[in-house]
């Protein structure tokens, strides 16, 4: 008998014996474990690009990037979804006009583009830190940013030509600032140039411009410091755009501020809440530039006011919300300049509308007024390695 022949074998089997009980304990996660990491939780949009939050913390974007908005580090536009740089650990992001914010789950806020230190000259092409700890929601408006933390006090920092930072001033700051006369404040809400909160006895405080009554306190004039909006109370929560709105404890929603659309379907300005008729049982409400959506606690979506899509290859001027029928159910979505984006129960991202800019992310540039996919759903993952 050729022993050796015997001891190569057996040592041949013992060492496979091994390998495979060390590989059984570092391995790549299968396909459908990594379908997890492809769940989207959040979205937002404001003019021509899009952010998305993904369930493992990271925010991808997509869209315009002449002001550095998408935070890749360049300002080449993408009409692909790409990884914003630098950032893990994030549970809220919110996009505004040049720039962008994300905050991460330690409490602290993130910017990159344009204005997001409230300077035109002053541009971040990856995410920096603000000075800001124990924030807990964070808003993006025109050029300028607000920040509420968690002792219910509420930050502001940015462009100021209005009073936007309500401050008491109408100087612009670099650094965050205190907005006055706020305090046990529940959730915030950044217009283009006036800012909201929402107290928590259900009041509101509004600041900043108001041209077209976006302060919702029956005048046109402008404050630099907030002001409580007379008449409106039991208020969960405030979504600013073109419109402002504000949900109620009972689920409806009242509205006011530029290119509200009338019953004749006209469009004006109203300086004072009128509510929305046809509402009723709603969750979350959302306002692009010129029109909004609504979605209810059986997570139906609604949309109504001016170039409004109802994502079945229409567009059309609405007084009374229309339900989008594509969609069953949404648990998540924004309103951006003439497109919206929703996050499906499966957490896809759909979008549909303009497309000018690559907004939809769906890698071109046609407009789409039936839902489509996001690339963002298929954008590749690196393999993780598990013990």
């Amino acid at each position: 008998m050729n022993y050796r022949l015997i001891r190569t074998l057996a040592f041949l089997i013992a060492s496979l014996v091994f390998f495979s009980s060390s590989f059984s304990l570092i391995h790549i996660t299968s396909r459908s474990a990594m379908a997890v990491e492809t769940s989207f939780i959040d979205i937002s949009s404001n003019s021509f690009f899009s952010l998305a939050l993904k369930s493992d913390g990271t925010v991808w974007a997509w869209g315009e990037n002449s002001n550095g908005q998408l935070g890749d580090g360049s300002t080449v536009s993408s009409l692909n979804p790409i990884p914003v740089q630098k950032l893990s650990n994030v549970k809220a992001i919110s996009a505004g006009r040049l720039h962008a914010l994300a905050l991460k789950s330690d409490g602290t806020v993130w910017t990159w583009g344009r204005y997001g230190f409230g300077n035109f000259n002053h541009l971040e092409l990856a995410p920096i830190q603000v000075n800001l700890n124990g924030v807990k929601q964070i808003s993006a408006g025109y050029q300028y940013s607000l920040a509420l933390k968690e002792d219910g006090t509420v930050w502001a920092w940015g462009e100021n030509y209005t009073g936007e930072l309500g401050d008491g001033t109408n100087k612009y700051s670099w650094e965050p600032v205190q907005v006055k006369n706020l305090t046990n404040i529940v959730s915030i809400a950044a217009g283009l140039r006036s800012g909201y909160a929402v107290e928590a006895d259900g009041t509101v405080w509004s600041w900043g411009d108001n041209s077209y009554g976006q302060l919702g306190n029956g005048t046109q004039v402008n404050t630099n410091v907030p002001v409580k909006i007379p008449g409106l109370t039991d208020v969960t929560a405030i979504a600013a755009g073109g419109n402002t709105l504000a949900l109620k404890r009972d689920g409806t929603v009242v509205i006011w501020g530029s290119n509200v659309v009338d019953k004749d379907l006209t469009y004006k300005d109203i300086s004072s809440p009128i509510i929305v008729e046809g509402l009723t049982d709603i969750a979350a409400i959302r306002s692009g530039e010129y029109h909004n959506l609504a979605i209810k606690k059986d997570q139906s979506l609604w949309v109504w006011g001016l170039n409004t899509r109802l994502g079945e290859g229409s567009v059309f001027r609405s007084y009374e919300p229309k339900l989008i029928k594509g969609f069953p159910r949404v648990i998540s979505a924004t309103a951006g300049f003439n497109y919206d984006l929703i996050i499906d129960p499966e957490g896809k991202v759909w979008g549909w509308g303009d497309n000018d800019h690559g907004e939809l992310g769906d890698g071109s540039t046609d407009a789409q007024y039936i839902p489509v996919q996001s690339l963002v759903n298929s954008a590749p993952l690196k393999p993780r390695i598990e013990s």
